[in-house]
């Protein structure tokens, strides 16, 4: 090169995510290692994949995340397919070093390197692990003495242990079996100081006690087990910082003592079968409590067990707050009620399921739970109906339960809403007499032309009856 010429080089500024201080970087790979937030859908987004990727981006991303070995012990994913290959998982153990470890997804029976990995973590790492969060896939084919050795030992570190089997109930050869039959001591030798969340199959009651002195601790409960609902009861009232509570079918009613309502102010998520629901009315939960009813037969004793429930709980729903929102949703087999924050998140909701077609008879019925004094300063009602109310008794207490909402400024509907809200006479009295938004969302597949013939008719009914709407909103 001539001494006269000169090479200029210049360098590209650093984006700016670059910039981050090591700290900032630090929680985002924390929260993207987060098995919690898994779509199990889709494989490049599970977390082990995604801090994969992620130390993959630079030379000084990599570095922070290989000496990271907290980061390393959260992805233990034992369902992802390169899981399958050894060297990988050796590798992923490694740079985990002696961080605690959490374990998540779905162990086949069938599949022996997945039994065989998870049969590992728990011979070679039981005392790591601190979440073990899996559903069992074709558990019968399981040799199960390793991993019922495994969860009688002390488990010094274990947060969270939720256990699945899937389809258990749905063979016969199960309905009269329980899991680890042969295996009757208690779990984790009754010594699980730091745990918190809790669900296991179906089992014995020497595996698993109500009286064990990890149970008092707990914050979040699923019981399949075949207690009566007068221990459950008694369980209860020593768990005072429960937060979620799951009360399966194998759960048997039985006659509850006389006395005070237990006090649960944590309490914020109830999901109970219909046969238990009387339990409910002996439980005083935070007043934002979410409760699932499921699956419900609506005989008439359920209808009347779910008004009485809900009766109870409205006390604590409506006593604290003024709803501004409220959702009501009307489908087939489900009927939900809710109201949520300005942010979106649920102050309470109420989810019912029933195993049968909604009885027309029973919705005045649950409808009647609700004082009309409550919904008097609603300014926001999302009123979905998936199928329209073709019995007199549906369309008269829909009405009258609708005709509570005078101040509603803005409604949230569907092509059901507006059908049914067309059938309903305007003589002697409009419906949301405050409306002026009407917020409606397109579905794929449905006709353009019909939704906007209904919505047009609509519009048109409302001024014709004094009571026009000033904003369409369709998305």
């Amino acid at each position: 090169m001539d001494a006269g010429h000169r090479v200029r080089i210049s360098h590209a500024p650093a984006p700016p995510i670059f910039k981050l201080h090591c700290d900032i970087l630090g929680y985002i790979f924390n929260i993207n290692a987060d098995m919690n937030g898994d779509n199990k859908e889709i494989w490049e987004t599970r977390a082990l994949n995604v801090l994969r990727y992620t130390s993959q981006v630079c030379h000084d991303w990599r570095e922070t995340i290989l000496s990271s070995p907290s980061l390393w012990g959260k992805v233990i994913d034992v369902e992802l397919p390169h899981q399958n290959k050894v060297l990988w998982r050796q590798e992923v153990l490694r740079r985990s070093c002696d961080a605690p470890l959490c374990i998540s997804g779905s162990v086949n029976g069938y599949l022996e390197r997945s039994l065989g990995f998870f049969s590992c973590l728990l011979m070679d790492h039981w005392p790591r692990i601190r979440k073990l969060d899996v559903s069992f896939t074709n558990y019968y084919v399981f040799q199960l003495d390793v991993i019922c050795t495994a969860f009688q030992r002390p488990a010094p570190h274990l947060e969270s242990f939720m256990i699945f089997v899937e389809h258990w109930d749905s063979s016969d050869s199960h309905q009269n079996h329980s899991f680890m039959d042969d295996y009757p001591k208690p779990l984790f030798s009754d010594h699980a100081p730091m745990l918190r969340e809790f669900m296991f199959p179906p089992t014995r009651r020497e595996i698993v006690r109500l009286g064990a002195p990890w149970f008092n601790q707990l914050h979040s409960l699923s019981l399949f087990q075949d207690f009566t609902a007068a221990e459950v009861l008694v369980a209860l009232e020593n768990i005072p910082s429960l937060k979620s509570l799951d009360l399966h079918e194998r759960v048997k009613w039985s006659t509850l003592p006389e006395k005070k309502p237990i006090s649960l102010p944590s309490l914020s998520n109830i999901l109970v079968y219909s046969h238990l629901l009387s339990l409910l009315e002996h439980i005083i939960p935070s007043s934002n409590c979410s409760l699932t009813i499921w699956p419900v037969s609506m005989t008439d004793e359920d209808v009347v067990a779910i008004q009485r429930t809900l009766t109870h709980f409205s006390q604590f729903w409506f006593d604290s707050r003024v709803l501004k929102t409220f959702t009501i949703k009307y489908g087939f087999k489900v009927l939900s009620f809710g109201s949520f924050t300005q942010d979106g998140v649920p102050s309470f909701q109420v989810f019912i399921h029933t195993k049968n077609y909604i009885s027309p008879s029973a919705v005045p019925v649950i409808l009647g739970s609700f004082s009309p004094m409550v919904f008097h300063d609603t300014s926001s009602l999302e009123f979905i109906l998936t199928s329209l109310p073709f019995h007199e008794p549906e369309k008269t207490a829909l009405e009258a339960f609708l005709s509570s909402f005078s101040s509603v400024e803005v409604l949230h509907a569907s092509e059901g809403t507006i059908k049914f809200l067309l059938q309903v006479p305007t003589d002697h009295q409009v419906l949301f007499p405050s409306l002026k938004t009407l917020k409606f969302r397109l579905i794929r597949g449905e006709s353009k032309d019909t939704l906007m013939d209904i919505l047009i008719r609509f519009a048109v009914s409302r001024a014709v009856a004094g009571a026009p709407i000033t904003d369409l909103d369709i998305e």
